[in-house]
Parts: structure tokens; sequence; C-alpha cells
């Protein structure tokens, strides 16, 4: 028997309808399985991207709150009467503090916080905040 006298059997008999249904469920499953293994890993790799974009954030407040305290802010302190800083001194020291960590987020980084948080810098000057105290209570903590 020829390949063309089985095909034209398998029409005549409905089967090829059979076989070609099942073919064709067969891709519809495949492409929905492809379709949701995509999005898992679309998920992860954003995942991964927001936590990266946070923990390099978190490092650059560390660091630039701690570069501050010993440069700038020790300094002032040393050179006021009370020890104490003022509150335009306190400003500016957080203008400066953002504006070098905003230098050391890059711009991919900056942009996933705005796109999580709603506002980047507000966020980020929270996080100075909270430095700022920790920095201050570990600093009592040790006195």
């Amino acid at each position: 028997m020829k390949s063309i006298d089985i095909f034209n059997m398998l029409i005549n008999s409905g089967l090829f309808a059979i076989l070609l249904g099942l073919v064709i469920s067969a891709i519809k499953f495949a492409k929905s399985y492809l379709d949701a293994k995509t999005a898992e890993t679309t998920a992860k790799i954003n995942d991964t991207n927001i936590k990266n974009a946070i923990s390099s954030a978190e490092d650059c407040v560390t660091t630039v709150v701690l570069e501050m305290s010993q440069t700038v802010v020790d300094d002032l302190k040393a050179k006021s009467a009370d020890g104490k800083l003022t509150e335009d001194e306190i400003k500016q020291i957080q203008a400066d503090s953002l504006a070098k960590i905003e230098k050391l987020i890059t711009s991919d980084a900056f942009n996933t916080l705005d796109t999580v948080f709603g506002d980047a810098e507000a966020w980020i000057k929270s996080k100075i905040e909270a430095e700022v105290k920790k920095y201050k209570m570990n600093s009592t903590a040790k006195s």
C-alpha cells in the first residue's frame, strides 16, 4: 500500500479528523505550558530585579549615612558650641546625602524603586532617616 492510499483511507474513515484534533490539542497544550513557564520566569526575573534594586539602594544608604557621619556630622558637632546640629545643617546634610545616594544608585535601580514604591526619592529619604536612627541607637549603646 502506498502512503497516498493510506492517507486517502484515513481521510475517508474519519480518523484523519480525530488525529488532526489530537495534534491541534497537543499544540494548544504545549503553547499554554510554554506561556505559563514564560510568565513564571518573567516573574522570577522581575522579583530578582526588585530585590537587587532594594538591596543596592539600602547598601548605598548605609554607606552614605556612615560616610556623612564620619566626614560631616562629627566635624560640625565638634565645631558647635552645644555639640548639636542646627536645623539648617540637618537639612543640608539630608540634601547632600540624598544627592550622593542618587548618584550611586543606577538609573535602572532608581526606576525599579520608583515603580515599586511609587516615589523612589521619598523611599530613599525614609531609608536615610531609618539608618540615621539606627546609627544613633548603636552609637548610644556603645557609649
